[in-house]
């Protein structure tokens, strides 16, 4: 009677690492784009950044229109950007000319198109 127990304990122990090892095998892709997307956040904060501080522009009252130099001071942006004006909104563009965004980070995320990261703001 011993023995059937302790076989019971095995086989139980061997199903339950068979189980862990095919759910990870299935969920393992779903996460995998997200997992490696450090290089991507320099980029990403670039952009918050430069919104942040188009924000600060726009609360004078008397500023209605922006350039790209009238940012210059006051922030630290480790990549290049630009902004486009239309249609009421801000496009600002943040470039990864390093390429160190993984491509399959930036295919399951909407923000990104062939190494830039796109930020809009409306009003």
């Amino acid at each position: 009677m011993e023995k059937r127990k302790k076989t019971s304990a095995v086989v139980i122990t061997v199903l339950i690492v068979c189980t862990g090892i095919v759910f990870t095998l299935i969920l393992l892709p779903h996460f995998w784009p997200n997992y490696n997307k450090g290089p991507c956040s320099s980029v990403e904060s670039d952009a918050n950044h430069i919104a942040a501080a188009i924000a600060d522009y726009f609360a004078v009252p008397s500023r209605t229109q922006i350039k790209p130099g009238d940012l210059s001071e006051g922030i630290s942006i480790e990549n290049p950007w630009t902004l486009v004006q239309c249609d009421g909104a801000i496009y600002i563009y943040v470039y990864d000319l390093n390429e160190l965004c993984p491509i399959e980070y930036q295919d399951v995320n909407a923000e990104w198109n062939a190494g830039i990261y796109t930020e809009i703001m409306k009003w």
